[in-house]
């Protein structure tokens, strides 16, 4: 790991872009991973919190608490970062993730449990901010610092692919928009204007698709939005978007098992970003084809990873999905896919086990299938 020179030097890991000959044969496309669960808290989150974190000791002294709310892989990368920098830090985390408390807690974090969601989790942050002097409280998403130190991702991977050029697609998953903000500022940096972008969520953590929508002229295209979602209008914040206002969907609760795409709105920054690139695609899809993906990936590859990142895996494990997505129309050149694969710490043997008891059948993988949600579109095609 990076770091001993100091405050100025990366702490995160030039992580490896993999080619897989296994997912390319079977697809038919030019697969490549990207490998952000080899970071040292095992997700991408190291990359703009250990920015965040070092440029916060450098304005306020090594004497500042950073305190964060988090639904588990924030709270581990700035803990684990924190006892690398010897900085205090207090890690607010909502009941539904008390599994990830051990390792905050081995980490040197000071570990406040409550609420049942990541915005009770965040609530109990700010107060304590407030009430305490000396304190900072950091976005587990919604800073730039973050996004600038999560777009070194595509920085590295414009440097790692083989001819150098941009991919066809980059497929990450969506919880608050973190991850999404370093790949969109990326791609603008590089002006990979023709790569699509593939916003991948769970079905009950969709903040970020549903926003996407909410902001569409069409009502049949805004009729797809449940009732139960609440939707709030807002001043504009970019000028990327020719409208005074946007519309963010706020969901009542995380229903969905991957904790960590756990925001119940996105970025408000991230959303008119996306909004603006026209080479940008939302898909939802069931808590299911994402347990089926995470099991294809460790049959296949043998590397666990967490529902959330088999949510972004559902485009390779899933048929259909990524041809309607990505069609191959390139003549004898195959598409170039690169997966983000965001890694997360919450995942378990036990988690595995489960998936296998409720894993798909054909008739049940059909029937998942008829649940996606492409853009406005549900059901494969």
């Amino acid at each position: 790991m990076a770091g001993a020179g100091g405050l100025d030097t990366p702490l995160y890991i030039e992580t490896p872009l993999v080619y897989s000959p296994i997912m390319s044969s079977r697809l038919g496309y030019d697969v490549y991973l990207k490998m952000e669960n080899l970071q040292p808290s095992q997700s991408f989150k190291y990359r703009g919190i250990s920015l965040f974190v070092s440029r916060v000791i450098k304005e306020h002294g090594p004497e500042v608490r950073i305190v964060a709310a988090t639904s588990g892989n924030a709270g581990i990368a700035l803990a684990w970062i924190g006892k690398y920098l010897n900085v205090r830090t207090s890690v607010f985390i909502p009941t539904s993730v008390i599994s990830v408390q051990s390792e905050l807690e081995m980490a040197g974090a000071e570990v406040v449990v409550g609420g049942t969601d990541y915005a009770d989790a965040l609530s109990a942050a700010k107060a304590f901010c407030e009430a305490k002097p000396k304190t900072i409280l950091m976005s587990s998403y919604d800073h730039p610092t973050l996004w600038e130190g999560h777009s070194t991702i595509i920085h590295e991977i414009a440097h790692q692919l083989p001819n150098k050029s941009a991919p066809d697609a980059i497929v990450c998953n969506v919880g608050g928009g973190g991850l999404l903000g370093g790949v969109l500022r990326g791609v603008g940096e590089l002006k990979w204007d023709q790569s699509k972008l593939i916003a991948i969520e769970t079905h009950g953590a969709n903040c970020y698709h549903l926003s996407l929508l909410a902001n569409s002229p069409d009502p049949v295209v805004r009729s797809r939005i449940p009732d139960y979602v609440t939707l709030f209008k807002s001043p504009t914040l970019t000028g990327q978007i020719p409208h005074a206002q946007v519309t963010l969907a706020i969901l009542p609760a995380i229903t969905s098992e991957a904790s960590s795409l756990g925001a119940r709105s996105p970025s408000q920054t991230i959303l008119e970003t996306g909004l603006a690139r026209t080479q940008l695609t939302a898909v939802s899809v069931p808590d299911k084809i994402a347990m089926h993906a995470t099991l294809g990936f460790l049959d296949e590859q043998k590397i666990l990873v967490e529902l959330a990142c088999g949510a972004t895996l559902s485009l390779a494990y899933t048929p259909g999905l990524l041809g309607q997505l990505v069609p191959k129309t390139l003549g004898d050149r195959r598409p170039i896919v690169v997966f983000i694969i965001c890694g997360g710490s919450k995942t378990t043997f036990q988690d595995v086990q489960q998936y296998y008891k409720l894993d798909l059948g054909n008739a049940e993988m059909s029937r998942a299938g008829s649940e996606i949600m492409i853009d406005s579109i549900v059901g494969l095609m």
